[in-house]
């Protein structure tokens, strides 16, 4: 599986819209894209750009992302709240100790949390350093940890795939009311006219927000 991977295929979703040719079938490939992006930007944790992006790809080989080591009192350790986490496999950890934005210490001697997120089926979201271990990040600085690993999810969740679906589909039908309008009484729809909203689909959402969702860290 790819990073920024679409969630579904189009067969998949052709057999969900019970269409039967191929004559949408580019409109329905980037109605897939934008739905499984949709999809990333509900589920990811981000304020004013700043933040954790939730996605359900993966890496294709290890990269270096940079973080910033926090005290957290409650363990009495310096922790790390990194990108999601699912796999071991080449992840390394060094620190910056004077600022030079050389990381020329590696550490080993850290825990993974949650520590039940592999018999749960998520992710890793926090990398906690041992008081044991023989270095210890400085808080002081910025970035001052390097954390190398193929990040990202193993596998789709269901949720997120029957999500995609709905999403795309909800796009893909966008185009059926090119000004936004869903029905109009003078139309004969025997509706209200409403605007199609531009966010998330309400039952997409509450399939997101069942344990897929990533929230903000309470301090």
């Amino acid at each position: 599986m790819s990073w920024e991977p679409d969630y579904i295929t189009q067969d998949e979703f052709k057999a969900f819209a019970r269409i039967s040719d191929d004559l949408d079938n580019i409109h329905i490939d980037r109605a897939i894209t934008s739905g499984s992006r949709s999809i990333d930007k509900y589920a990811s944790c981000r304020k004013n750009g700043l933040g954790f992006r939730r996605q359900f790809g993966l890496c294709a080989a290890p990269e270096p992302h940079f973080y910033t080591a926090r005290w957290d009192a409650q363990q009495a350790k310096y922790v790390v709240e990194i990108d999601d986490l699912m796999t071991e496999i080449g992840l390394v950890v060094e620190f910056d100790m004077d600022n030079d934005d050389t990381y020329e210490t590696t550490c080993t001697d850290f825990v993974l949390r949650p520590r039940d997120a592999v018999s749960r089926a998520l992710p890793y979201t926090q990398i906690a350093i041992n008081n044991t271990s023989a270095v210890q990040p400085s808080t002081s600085f910025v970035d001052n940890v390097k954390i190398t690993a193929r990040w990202g999810w193993t596998t789709v969740p269901v949720a997120i795939q029957q999500a995609t679906l709905l999403q795309s589909h909800r796009i893909f039908k966008r185009r059926q009311s090119p000004l936004g309008v869903q029905g109009s009484n003078s139309a004969g729809s025997g509706s209200s006219e409403t605007m199609v909203e531009n966010d998330l689909d309400p039952d997409a959402m509450r399939l997101v927000d069942t344990r897929y969702r990533r929230l903000a860290r309470t301090p």
